[in-house]
């Protein structure tokens, strides 16, 4: 049976509250010291574990921070367009997170775990241009990629134009571009499209978005770090939505 492993106090406390079924199997540290707090989630789902010896989670997780704690979990299964669409039609004002492409896992986690706090309602991830979702991403994003529904696609222009069908208004994002990201109406039904860390979005991703934005700002260097600008778009969306 495969299966995925995730550790650390945060993510399986997340996974335990949120989404309990996912976990196969638990190992907890005997002394940990939230013993019975745990515990007491463990019995009242009863779910399968295990107490064992610090050496175990050392040796198990080549001294990874797991902090007493570590869980295998059910593998992750992508759900589909089809899943997605059918989301949409019980969601009055869709918010989606498109990447192009994404290369370094812990960007991602950080997205990840931003999403989760401004409702984001999907993921959409390249099969091509992305990284895997690992242990680390699930880390980094403290369980919100096992709770964040991830959709993958073949073609991200082929589905841009699918959701465009559905009212969808599409944002690019580009340091390069004139508009600013402030000036933009983000309480109506969005997707967010990022490009690669290093290269930005593609030609034809970009072309096929309705608007390219940017983030202002001031100083000698004038691009963010990809998880960063996520952070300042989605949050502007929120703040807009809240007001």
């Amino acid at each position: 049976m495969k299966f995925n492993i995730i550790y650390g106090w945060h993510v399986v406390n997340h996974v335990l509250l949120n989404n309990y079924k996912l976990i196969i199997k638990l190992f907890l540290l005997k002394d940990h010291k939230k013993f019975l707090y745990i515990l007491k989630i463990l019995n009242k789902y009863n779910i399968n574990y295990t107490l064992v010896e610090l050496n175990f989670l050392n040796k198990i997780l080549y001294n990874k921070n797991h902090q007493g704690i570590y869980a295998e979990i059910q593998e992750i299964i992508y759900k589909s367009e089809f899943y997605l669409f059918q989301l949409l039609n019980d969601i009055v004002n869709p918010l989606l997170l498109i990447f192009d492409s994404v290369i370094d896992p812990q960007n991602l986690g950080v997205c990840f775990r931003i999403s989760s706090l401004v409702w984001v309602n999907a993921i959409i991830l390249s099969y091509k241009n992305s990284c895997l979702i690992t242990d680390s991403v699930h880390k980094i994003s403290c369980g919100a990629s096992l709770t964040v529904p991830i959709i993958k696609v073949v073609n991200i222009v082929r589905f841009l134009n699918i959701i465009k069908l559905k009212n969808i208004y599409i944002i690019g994002t580009s340091e390069k571009s004139k508009f600013s990201i402030y000036n933009e109406n983000l309480t109506i039904p969005l997707a967010f499209v990022i490009g690669a860390e290093c290269s930005g979005l593609r030609y034809l991703t970009m072309k096929n978005c309705d608007t390219i934005v940017s983030i202002p700002v001031q100083g000698y260097i004038k691009s963010l770090n990809m998880a960063i600008a996520v952070s300042v778009i989605l949050f502007e969306s929120l703040r807009q939505k809240m007001n």
